[in-house]
């Protein structure tokens, strides 16, 4: 018989219950398909819209530089907007490790979104 491994996703909150979150439609815009034909968010990706995604639930998101950033993506393990988009959660205010973001989340996008969102290097 063959046991399921159920492996946790990477998980960038340091403190999840007090993070604010909410659920918006994020486009595959600009995503590239990986090995396996699969269009893959990563968590944490930055994540912004040219109007306010905080402001109406009816702003989708995209993947973001620092001049757009509102929040970062919260899928454990990445979202899958293959068929053109996905609802995904986004954070936009917590206490979030550095060292769990993907590279994407440099400096700039940093400053874009202190102080809603606090940047500490480790557990």
């Amino acid at each position: 018989m063959k046991a399921d491994v159920i492996t946790s996703g990477n998980d960038f909150l340091i403190n999840p219950i007090n993070a604010h979150r909410a659920g918006r439609y994020i486009l595959n815009t600009g995503i590239t398909a990986n090995a396996d034909g699969r269009m893959i968010i990563p968590n944490g990706t930055p994540i912004g819209a040219a109007t306010s995604l905080l402001e109406s639930d009816q702003t989708q998101g995209v993947v973001a530089s620092s001049a757009n950033v509102q929040g970062l993506l919260y899928a454990p393990f990445g979202l899958d907007v293959t068929s053109g988009g996905a609802t995904g959660s986004i954070v936009f205010r917590g206490i979030v490790d550095i060292k769990q973001l993907p590279a994407t989340v440099n400096t700039a996008i940093k400053e874009a979104l202190v102080p809603a969102i606090m940047f500490q290097e480790g557990r």
